[in-house]
């Protein structure tokens, strides 16, 4: 299919002048914006202490002594989400925000003709922007990632832990038995992230080139993404519609929980889900790995298909 052309390497690296150029200017932007360096440092360091904590605690209790309480436990986990959830909302606003503004300021300073009359064609330009602003957020995401992954293993096993007295049988070794579940959980929740961020950027993207030079950039990145996000979700919808009627219960209940739990992580980016995967007494743990499959197949082919979509748009422009 087209859609799968070969990609150059060096339409998608800094060797692409329009990568170059785009993660220069992001770049020189942040750095006269302190006020909100320092506000994210700070809730990245306040979401460290805590998860750092959670880890320890579990640590400890694995030496079968506690440093918290459980209820003081139960509410770090809640915090932690919380400030976790406000740090992913807030990469991602600022994503959109700058990659929304990739074509609109062209546009808006009048350089988008001088830009499609260059020998870069539609496809260099589109994934020249794409590349610029991933080379700039791609490491708070890679941080934000691991701390997320983290999270979700600490609520998997607290989960574990408080099961493991009535489940597990008195010759078993509770850590060998929730090891691959935890990995498996780690894993995923890594790759969920970095896939969304390749996503929100090329929505943005392809949003930048819906807008006009008067509209608000942002806007039409959101509206883009929501969009492209909503479509697989309804598309998922679909079967679930057809199997709540079948009359075989086993077939039924897998097949909603496979669909359902698709379309769950699409909207929260796999967090419940692999929270449940490091819970090793959960019974259906390779359905929550096809789930993470599945979400992840789709968040590649809506950032392909972005990205095409820029592409068509691009040359519609005047792009070569």
């Amino acid at each position: 299919m087209a859609i799968f052309r070969e990609i150059e390497p060096s339409n998608i690296s800094l060797n692409n002048p329009i990568a170059r150029a785009e993660h220069d200017h992001i770049h020189r932007k942040l750095q006269h914006d302190q006020r909100s360096r320092w506000r994210s440092i700070a809730l990245i360091a306040g979401l460290i202490g805590v998860v750092g904590l959670l880890i320890t605690n579990r640590l400890a209790d694995m030496g079968f002594f506690r440093l918290l309480p459980d209820a003081v436990e139960v509410y770090a986990v809640l915090i932690a989400t919380v400030l976790m959830g406000f740090w992913h909302f807030g990469l991602m606003l600022r994503t959109l925000s700058m990659s929304a503004e990739t074509f609109v300021r062209e546009k808006r300073g009048g350089t988008w003709e001088s830009l499609v009359l260059t020998s870069a064609g539609a496809r260099r330009l589109v994934l020249g922007k794409w590349w610029g602003v991933v080379s700039i957020v791609w490491k708070e995401y890679v941080l934000l990632a691991i701390l997320r992954a983290f999270l979700i293993v600490v609520i998997g096993i607290v989960i574990t832990v408080r099961q493991s007295v009535a489940l597990f049988p008195l010759d078993a070794d509770p850590v060998s038995t929730a090891l691959p579940g935890i990995v498996l959980a780690w894993i995923f929740s890594f790759a969920f992230m970095m896939i969304n961020m390749g996503f929100t950027v090329a929505a943005g993207v392809m949003g930048s080139l819906f807008g006009r030079i008067h509209t608000p950039s942002i806007s039409t990145g959101q509206s883009a993404r929501l969009l492209v996000l909503v479509i697989p979700i309804v598309l998922l919808l679909l079967p679930v519609a057809v199997l709540i009627p079948l009359q075989n219960e086993q077939i039924s209940y897998h097949g909603l929980l496979l669909l359902g739990g698709a379309q769950l992580s699409l909207i929260d980016n796999g967090m419940i889900f692999m929270a449940f995967l490091a819970n090793p007494y959960d019974p259906h743990g390779l359905i929550y790995v096809v789930v993470a499959l599945i979400t992840l197949s789709v968040y590649g082919l809506m950032t392909i298909l972005s990205l095409r979509v820029a592409e068509r748009i691009a040359i519609r422009q005047g792009a070569a």
